[in-house]
């Protein structure tokens, strides 16, 4: 830990696992602090896919309203020891073309998330969980590990999300352009980025499902784990009255600024299928709409920014960016604004939200704030540090 500190430059693995329970992504980042300034290169990422036992269990827990707590713990430390073993083998990778590896950033399994306030226990409440022991990672990796970022923002009065805004900002704020950012994940998200001069600030929110739904139904209908590029929902009707069931959806026209599988998943996936039935919907059609609705429900939450900020290019990132049908649908909404993969900018975009938390555990191990916004002039510290065993 003091070494870290004590260097210009350290050697970080970001680590994330989306809402879609797709795969363990792993990013490295060098990043240098020095009398010169702040600087990150991104150096390589490597996805590791969940077994299915463990996706099955984390998917099982998510969609599950009153899970087991025995469960959680026990799949808390089962989840631990599969990340660790999975960076460990990466790390050796690294060793292997002489990058010495000083810290590890996980941001865990999110396993229920509630943005939202509610009365518990007399007080007005709101939280999020996520898993994956930050102990077993550092004990096995013998290296610091920071973990569960989001309590710190959820502590002064946020949600819990967006919170890697400030990362994205360090990643791709440029010197002469602004950027606009929509990560297409299990869910949606957005980055708005001034460029570096400017005194604007950057802003960042949830804009609903992403490739949640679509995989949902592509499980039920086809046994399959998701539609390549987009095809079968390309060869389905897109049904308005079914869109307009879905579009009167309360998030997509509310002040709340994240989501997750509580409200677009299992829950929204059985809303669909009782009103195809009624209107008598093929497979096809139903994802033809279920990938309109997420389309639309980006278009909602940024045609305002674009007509403000006058925003003539935006950039894809997430599993999203892969589907050729969705892109065409949202090149559909927004004819006068050129879309592009996040790729061009030098990050691979299967690895940009482990590439945030990289630059987030850094950040956490320096004792520095990313938050952009103060909030009651609070600036939290993103993370907590789990240490390795001392030697005896």
């Amino acid at each position: 830990m003091i070494n870290i500190l004590k260097k210009k430059k350290n050697l970080i693995v970001g680590l994330n696992s989306g809402t879609s329970v797709d795969s363990l992504d792993m990013a490295v980042l060098e990043i240098n602090r020095s009398r010169n300034g702040y600087s990150i290169k991104y150096v390589c990422g490597k996805e590791k896919k969940f077994p299915a036992m463990i996706k099955n269990g984390i998917l099982a827990m998510t969609d599950n309203l009153n899970p087991s707590l025995d469960d959680i713990i026990y799949l808390d430390n089962i989840l631990g020891l599969f990340i660790s073993k999975s960076v460990n083998n990466f790390i050796l990778s690294l060793k292997m073309k002489n990058l010495q590896v000083d810290a590890v950033a996980s941001h865990g399994q999110t396993i229920r998330h509630l943005p939202g306030k509610v009365k518990k226990f007399g007080k007005s409440i709101n939280g999020t969980m996520q898993i994956g022991s930050a102990e077993y990672i550092a004990q096995r990796t013998n290296l610091p590990v920071v973990s569960d970022f989001r309590q710190a923002d959820i502590a002064i009065g946020g949600e819990g999300a967006p919170i890697t805004t400030g990362a994205m900002h360090k990643l791709f704020s440029s010197s002469e352009n602004q950027n606009l950012i929509i990560n297409i994940g299990g869910m949606s998200n957005y980055f708005y980025l001034p460029n570096k001069s400017s005194s604007e600030n950057s802003l960042a929110s949830d804009c609903g499902p992403g490739n949640v739904l679509s995989d949902l139904l592509m499980r039920k209908f086809y046994s399959r784990e998701f539609d390549k590029n987009g095809k079968i929902a390309r060869s389905g009707l897109i049904s308005k009255r079914l869109m307009t069931i879905l579009n009167a959806d309360l998030f997509v026209h509310g002040k709340q600024k994240s989501t997750g599988r509580e409200q677009f998943g299992p829950v929204t996936v059985d809303k669909i299928l009782k009103y195809s039935k009624k209107l008598k919907l093929s497979p096809e059609d139903i994802l033809a709409t279920t990938v309109e609705f997420t389309v639309f429900s980006i278009f909602q939450a940024i045609q305002g920014l674009i007509k403000k900020k006058k925003i003539a290019k935006l950039y894809l990132t997430g599993g999203g960016r892969k589907n050729i049908f969705l892109v065409e649908r949202l090149q559909s909404y927004l004819p006068n604004c050129q879309i592009e993969n996040i790729d061009s900018e030098g990050i691979d975009g299967d690895f940009v939200e482990a590439a945030a938390y990289a630059v987030m555990g850094e950040a956490a191990l320096q004792g520095k704030s990313l938050r952009l916004l103060q909030n009651n002039k609070l600036k939290p510290v993103y993370g907590k540090i789990s240490l390795p065993p001392e030697k005896v």
